[in-house]
């Protein structure tokens, strides 16, 4: 069992350092490009690789290989978009506390990626008073999920 754990816990580190790696790459093209549409491609790409690299980590620190806290997995998340944005964003997080595994980790993690992005190119546009709420919550064997922002919305029509 011990060899077991030893092995899985190699594997989430290799990955961890592969996604470092895909990282790497993307910005060594990002610093060497001028093309705004590129770097912003390259940037949005990275984010998207550290949502996924952050799994592993947190799996890789976990005492349980298989699966990881929800709240700490997505604060951890907005706090590392935020802070690659620079933008400075008051954020309200209610998880409940639960784990969670791979298989549903990522795809949220990824799905809260392109939302944060999302709220920080369009919504915030406008506004001083910038403001993100996630709240998840377990319902008997699923989660559901609440995101918002505080940005104009659609436009009338959409």
């Amino acid at each position: 069992m011990v060899e077991k754990e030893v092995l899985i816990k190699e594997v989430h580190h290799r990955v961890k350092n592969n996604f470092q790696l895909i990282s790497s790459l993307l910005n060594l093209h990002l610093n060497n490009s001028e093309n705004d549409a590129v770097q912003n491609a390259l940037a949005e790409a990275k984010d998207r690789i550290s949502s996924m690299a952050l799994v592993h980590e947190k799996l890789y620190q976990s005492k349980d290989l298989s699966n990881i806290n929800l709240y700490d997995y997505v604060n951890d998340l907005v706090t590392h978009l935020l802070e690659n944005f620079k933008i400075d964003v008051n954020t309200t997080i209610e998880v409940e506390d639960v784990d969670v595994n791979i298989e549903t980790v990522i795809p949220l993690g990824l799905i809260f990626n392109e939302l944060i992005t999302n709220s920080i190119k369009y919504a915030f546009t406008w506004n001083e008073d910038k403001k993100i709420n996630i709240s998840i919550k377990k319902i008997e064997d699923k989660l559901q999920v609440t995101y918002s922002d505080n940005g104009p919305g659609l436009p009338e029509g959409f």
